[in-house]
């Protein structure tokens, strides 16, 4: 889950260009990340604002704990 939500941080330029021109925002998703249906329906219900650069910085320092 960690490493997803950093992907969709990372990429997150490219899935907001993709949302704005997509008449189906699921597929775009898809296509963007690499994501199955579930995975894309999970993205969208998400909060993007929440994904500051300071929240990036915990999410992956709690990921390197996790992979220690």
């Amino acid at each position: 889950m960690l490493r997803g939500l950093l992907t969709i941080y990372d990429q997150r330029h490219d899935l907001v260009d993709a949302l704005w021109e997509a008449t189906d925002p699921q597929a775009a998703v898809q296509q963007v990340l690499g994501v199955s249906e579930l995975q894309a329906r999970a993205v969208l219900d998400l909060q993007l604002r929440r994904l500051t650069p300071w929240q990036r910085d915990l999410l992956r320092e709690e990921l390197e704990q996790l992979e220690e």
